[in-house]
């Protein structure tokens, strides 16, 4: 089991991740409408699919962001019960 204080820089880490890839994957989906607007339909498809991977990696971050926290409250709580 992790000690507190990796359980906290764990949790940031999570947070800086779900606040940086959803501004990533909305530069790579108007960067990819950018290259279709050019006629350039490959590399746009390829993009979209860059940034709907990004924007999936975004909600499993969340979520496991979501359950971190849960955690960490169950364990701050289990050792306030201790200490009264």
């Amino acid at each position: 089991m992790m000690n507190f204080k990796q359980d906290h820089y764990i949790l940031r880490v999570f947070f800086i991740i779900a606040v940086l890839l959803p501004i990533g994957s909305m530069f790579l989906f108007l960067f990819a409408r950018l290259l279709a607007l050019f006629g350039d339909p490959v590399s746009s498809r390829i993009l979209d699919g860059a940034a709907i991977a990004l924007a999936t990696l975004w909600i499993i971050d969340f979520v496991a962001l979501i359950f971190g926290i849960a955690y960490r409250l169950i364990l701050t709580e289990e050792k306030e019960e201790r200490v009264e």
